[in-house]
């Protein structure tokens, strides 16, 4: 799963995977990052490195003052 962003400025980024229940599944980015856009792939799998049911999952992606957070989707097919 790929998650496109794109920052106006520099800022420091934090995009985590949670669960449904709020609980962290996956830390993505934790960085500095300069302006300007970015793609980041999710290969569904934990922190632990196990791949995840699926289920819904909130993505939050936070860039200095702002923040946003999605709902995503993952069938198994």
């Amino acid at each position: 799963m790929r998650i496109d962003y794109s920052l106006a400025k520099p800022s420091h980024v934090s995009l985590r995977i949670y669960s449904v229940a709020g609980r962290l599944v996956r830390d993505m980015v934790g960085e500095p990052q300069a302006a300007g856009k970015y793609d980041v792939t999710w290969n569904l799998r934990d922190n632990g490195g196990r791949r995840v049911p699926a289920g819904v999952y909130l993505y939050r992606l936070v860039a200095d003052q702002w923040s946003s957070q999605k709902k995503v989707v993952f069938i198994d097919r």
